[in-house]
């Protein structure tokens, strides 16, 4: 197996992948992936970084693959670096979701505060209401009470 394509080929087919998930994760499409097995398209460095990273190994072994795919040194290394990737992903995730809590906290207590001061400013408006409600009331007696003692005086005037 001297040919890069064949390699790629077997690697694919040994990880049990399709063409078409292959190609959907290193953001192509089939048809131009299939082409590339076959040889018809050239394979850049950056499409064998991409490959290596769906397959899991080292570009070099993609290039030095014969049918078995050893763990070397550059596995290791290249696997553990993932890993360190995606757990500083991990962290920023969750990172995010906390501050995203925090905020949702914060969002939710100053809806909270500001809920609490509307009712204690809607309270303080019915007072004020229910105290102007009785000055008009009185103010109305007031005016009857008048009102009965000009017609009683017109009255008591005119006799």
């Amino acid at each position: 197996m001297n040919d890069v394509y064949d390699k790629i080929k077997a690697i694919r087919i040994a990880k049990g992948l399709t063409q078409i998930e292959v190609s959907e994760k290193i953001g192509m499409a089939q048809s131009n992936y299939g082409r590339l097995e076959k040889g018809l398209t050239q394979v850049t460095i950056e499409r064998l970084e991409q490959l290596a990273e769906v397959f899991g190994i080292s570009v070099g072994n993609i290039l030095n693959y014969e049918g078995e795919t050893p763990i070397d040194k550059a596995d290791v290394v290249y696997l553990r670096n993932e890993v360190l990737r995606l757990q500083r992903k991990v962290d920023k995730l969750n990172k995010d979701i906390e501050e995203a809590d925090n905020e949702a906290t914060h969002d939710f207590t100053r809806d909270r505060e500001e809920k609490d001061r509307l009712k204690s400013e809607i309270k303080s408006l019915k007072e004020k209401l229910a105290i102007q409600k009785e000055r008009l009331e009185e103010k109305d007696r007031t005016i009857k009470l008048l009102e009965n003692t000009i017609n009683a005086l017109t009255k008591s005037s005119n006799t």
